[in-house]
């Protein structure tokens, strides 16, 4: 039984910790959402290389990851942030576009990562610190 009541507490945590994740995840949307409209604006059909490597707007393609449309900007922003793979990302925007994309990257990474990572961090450790041992 002394289980089942500290179980019973941490679900009660979580439940009140719920209301504060969901003004995260709308905080969080919007960030989201901010950068695919700045990405678009930045870089949309100007990220394109042909076959040989070499940056051709006309006849070349754009990779997987890019500005080109709305959902593949969202989704790009979002590789970028759980960090895949996103220096091979920002190194093709500067190739194409120049080195001020580097900016754009790095702050989409300090950002997102580490202030919106710990602002989350924070919501979960403020509702569980004070949980009383003598409760469990």
């Amino acid at each position: 039984t002394k289980n089942l009541r500290s179980f019973i507490i941490m679900i009660e945590k979580i439940s009140v910790s719920i209301k504060d994740i969901a003004n995260f995840s709308v905080l969080l949307f919007l960030f989201l959402f901010t950068f695919t409209l700045l990405g678009l604006e930045l870089f949309a059909n100007k990220v394109k290389f042909n076959d040989s490597g070499e940056v051709d707007l006309i006849n070349g393609k754009s990779f997987r990851p890019s500005f080109d449309d709305f959902f593949k900007s969202f989704i790009t922003i979002f590789m970028v942030l759980i960090g895949d793979n996103w220096p091979q990302y920002m190194y093709k925007h500067m190739i194409a576009v120049g080195d001020f994309s580097a900016f754009f990257f790095v702050f989409l990474q300090v950002f997102g990562k580490y202030v919106l990572l710990n602002l989350f961090l924070a919501i979960l450790l403020e509702n569980f610190e004070d949980i009383d041992d003598d409760k469990i």
